[in-house]
């Protein structure tokens, strides 16, 4: 029986439609890993051979010698190329060790390809002539070179399985996919010797090798789903991982991006897919904080909601993080499994609160209850502490004046002279209204207590603001209490009230007398 030209469907139609159909599954199950993307590639890159073939056999059989050498020819041979950096890759992952091979070297039969077809090996039309439905092609030094580089490519691909399962003691699932594989790669080449010496030409396209290599390839792509490189079950954590409103990412043991999902890339930005964690942290600043929690999570076996303060990759602002990690020992393999979420909003949101409840809204210093606390527990356990107290003198004829605006104003500078006047540990606050307060550390101070409050006072009077083209000066009471002179924090506080109001009014009975002398 002849066969006639609709058996292309058959040999070429069909294996395009089912190849296309791998490459989505392969891509769909781990579109990430790179062995992967370089097999759904090859079945790609198989299907457009397919689609050449078909347009050879029904095009003039003068565009067969281009075709067959710059099209065919170079596919086959960078398909080849790619399945064994998918079986390097595999090789990679499973034993956790880098294999140095330079990549040139592993797609190098695609450099020898071309150079070959630009010498007299190459077939010319003379080589090729139709039989049935089929292009012959007689060119058998060119044949030798497809055969050789085929062989090549299978033992390549066997050393690295063998290399790959001797590595893999005691990793049991493994150790199955090497094995499956091995004994595949010598099915293949059977398969083949069987196509070429016993099945007639007549039903058999000139193309058998790529039929061979497809093999290899939907073998390979076999034994990545049945042997645990995604498996059934990982459908559903895939979901989970890829739709979580959390960041989560894998490390393996050399800290090398395994795994991130869509928020942890939309977080981050896309180079932090693939990248090396560590490297990553240090380029920004964090790799002190990140240690700590490594240190962590070898030791301990796990991080729970710990809160950090990291720069951000991109816009290096400090953000809050709540990071969870686990280390995970699978099939003698490590891995961390890191989640965290962003808890900068809600710590922005704490601090404004914070602000709101322990600082004055108009002067931005402490207030009543931050003073009252802090100031306490500090008097209570330094043995040189003392309270400053003032407030402003003629505060409400300004404000009657001037109006409120101005009041405003006054206090507001007020302020900014005890920012620039008091450091820490010393703190100032507000009490309410326009009374003020120190808190003193006679022990921190490089003047007598009593010059340091002349100097406020002073700093405090030579301060001058504009309002509205009126000079507003200040004008200060002030009491001061040592902790040597009273028991409590609150005595301190009432001594110092007391001696505010004799120094306001020594400064009154001052007024009434250079008033008195004009």
């Amino acid at each position: 029986m002849e066969l006639t030209e609709h058996a292309y469907i058959f040999y070429y139609g069909i294996p395009i439609v089912i190849l296309l159909i791998l490459s989505t599954v392969t891509l769909k199950n781990n579109g990430r890993a790179l062995e992967n993307q370089l097999l759904a590639g090859s079945f790609i890159l198989f299907s457009t051979l397919f689609g050449v073939e078909w347009y050879r056999h029904l095009a003039p059989l003068a565009v067969s010698p281009f075709l067959t050498n710059w099209v065919i020819g170079i596919a086959t041979m960078l398909s080849l190329s790619m399945l064994m950096h998918v079986c390097l890759k595999l090789c990679e992952k499973h034993t956790k060790k880098r294999i140095a091979v330079p990549m040139w070297l592993l797609y190098s039969g695609v450099l020898v390809h071309v150079i070959i077809m630009l010498t007299p090996i190459a077939p010319t039309l003379a080589d090729f002539s139709r039989n049935g439905i089929w292009i012959e092609r007689e060119a058998p030094i060119y044949f030798a070179w497809i055969v050789s580089f085929v062989t090549l490519a299978l033992t390549v691909d066997f050393i690295i399985c063998l290399y790959a399962y001797m590595k893999t003691k005691g990793k049991k699932a493994s150790r199955h996919l090497f094995m499956f594989l091995m004994t595949m790669l010598p099915f293949i080449i059977v398969l083949y010797v069987m196509c070429v010496l016993f099945v007639p030409t007549t039903y058999m396209p000139s193309i058998s090798t790529i039929y061979m290599v497809v093999f290899l390839a939907m073998f390979l792509m076999i034994g990545m789903q049945r042997y645990n490189l995604f498996p059934q079950y990982a459908r559903r954590y895939a979901t989970m991982f890829e739709r979580s409103p959390i960041c989560k990412f894998m490390l393996n043991e050399r800290f090398e991006i395994q795994e991130a999902n869509e928020q942890t890339m939309k977080y981050l930005g896309g180079a932090f897919e693939k990248a090396n964690f560590v490297e990553l942290m240090e380029r920004s600043g964090n790799m002190a904080h990140v240690q700590r929690l490594l240190d962590i999570v070898d030791e301990q076996g796990e991080v729970a909601n710990e809160i950090v303060a990291l720069n951000n990759i991109h816009t290096g602002n400090v953000m809050y993080l709540v990071v969870n990690a686990i280390k995970i020992q699978d099939d003698g393999e490590v891995f961390y499994y890191v989640m965290f979420r962003d808890k900068t909003i809600e710590r922005q949101q704490q601090e404004r609160i914070r602000e709101l409840a322990f600082y004055d809204g108009l002067t931005k210093l402490p207030n009543r209850t931050a003073f009252m606390t802090q100031a306490e527990e500090a008097f209570m356990h330094r043995d040189g502490s003392g309270i400053v107290l003032f407030d402003l003198n003629y505060f409400k004829r300004i404000n009657d004046n001037f109006g409120h605006a101005a009041g405003d104003e006054v206090l507001r500078a007020t302020a900014d002279v005890l920012k620039a006047f008091v450091t820490a540990p010393n703190m100032p606050a507000r009490l309410g209204g326009d009374e003020f307060v120190v808190y003193v550390d006679e022990s921190t101070l490089d003047v007598p207590v009593t010059h340091y409050v002349q100097q406020l006072r002073h700093a405090l009077e030579t301060k001058q603001l504009n309002f509205e083209g009126h000079t507003l000066r200040i004008s200060p009471s002030i009491g001061y209490c040592s902790k040597t002179e009273v028991a409590t924090f609150d005595e301190a506080l009432q001594e110092a009230d007391k001696r505010m109001y004799d120094d306001k009014s020594r400064i009154k009975q001052q007024t009434i007398i250079k008033g008195s002398m004009r």
